[in-house]
């Protein structure tokens, strides 16, 4: 293993169309201490290979693996093949239809080196439609009240981007390598076997990733989605059960800390329709007054002359 060394680890099935984008955001790191496994999974011709070789003319003073399978074996085989090729002490995850912000990897190996315990990291990411980037729809993450839940909410929803996970490659040792049987989700059931071991995480709660959604991705593919969850949930039902009654327990209590705030606002509305009602009934008092009435016509006798 090379020290401090980031071995990317990029799956793709006919994603010539975004790969660049996510190669690009790679170059322009702000951590620049790199190699890049670009793992076909036999896709077809869409030019992946000749962007991939473009790349690393344009880079060479990195490590840059272009691996095609014979055959199609799904993307956690291919994460897999990929993951078996890095030389780095550190492996980060990135789709090709996804990309980076320059800094995403140097908050990620700064993190890890304050937390000598730490095997997994992640953050949140900005969510946007298909080639419009800086049109953002929505944050993928976890809210304030969650994250003082976790990991139980995990149980309830995978919010951890795929493209925004970097793991001591060791974390493979401890709790093995992606699942090649479940094809959708296969992240979301390696996060819990890293929690299951009792592994330290960190989530980083601000966006450095670029989460694309369009109708290429695989989880637009419904049948084989609801298979993968199947899978999973058979396979974490034990973890699941266990978690998801405590993340429920808390979201119950987040509930009924709304209730009563919702009852307190409800009376502070009260008490302040209370006080402007006698602030008005004061002012009409003291506009009936002889004095106040006198000055009041001459003001309009005034006003209107």
């Amino acid at each position: 293993m090379t020290k401090n060394l980031v071995s990317i680890v990029i799956p793709c099935y006919n994603m010539g169309r975004y790969i660049l984008e996510a190669l690009e955001s790679i170059s322009a790191q702000t951590y620049a201490n790199w190699e890049i496994l670009v793992v076909d999974d036999c896709g077809p011709k869409d030019g992946t290979e000749a962007i991939v070789i473009e790349f690393t003319k344009n880079n060479p003073t990195h490590r840059i693996e272009y691996i095609k399978h014979e055959t199609n074996k799904g993307v956690s085989a291919a994460r897999n093949t990929g993951i078996k090729h890095t030389k780095g002490n550190f492996i980060a995850l990135l789709d090709p239809d996804d990309f980076w912000m320059p800094e995403h990897l140097e908050k990620a190996i700064t993190t890890f080196g304050n937390h000598k315990e730490l095997y997994f990291y992640s953050s949140f990411a900005y969510l946007f439609n298909e080639n419009n980037p800086s049109s953002i729809i929505d944050i993928e993450g976890y809210k304030d009240w969650e994250m003082k839940s976790f990991p139980a909410m995990i149980a309830i929803r995978n919010a951890i981007p795929n493209s925004s996970a970097v793991l001591r490659s060791k974390v493979f040792e401890k709790v093995g390598f992606y699942d090649e049987t479940i094809h959708f989700g296969e992240d979301y059931d390696l996060w819990i076997r890293i929690l299951s071991n009792n592994l330290e995480i960190y989530i980083h709660t601000e966006p450095t990733i670029y989460y694309r959604k369009h109708e290429y991705a695989a989880t637009s593919n419904n049948l084989k989605m609801q298979n993968s969850k199947l899978t999973f949930a058979k396979k974490h039902k034990d973890w699941l059960v266990l978690y998801q009654r405590e993340a429920l327990e808390r979201l119950n209590r987040k509930i009924f800390s709304l209730d009563d705030t919702i009852i307190d606002l409800r009376e502070d509305i009260s008490t302040l329709e209370k006080r402007v009602n006698i602030i008005e009934q004061t002012i009409s008092k003291f506009k009936s007054l002889p004095v106040i009435k006198q000055f009041l016509n001459l003001k309009n006798k005034f006003n209107n002359s």
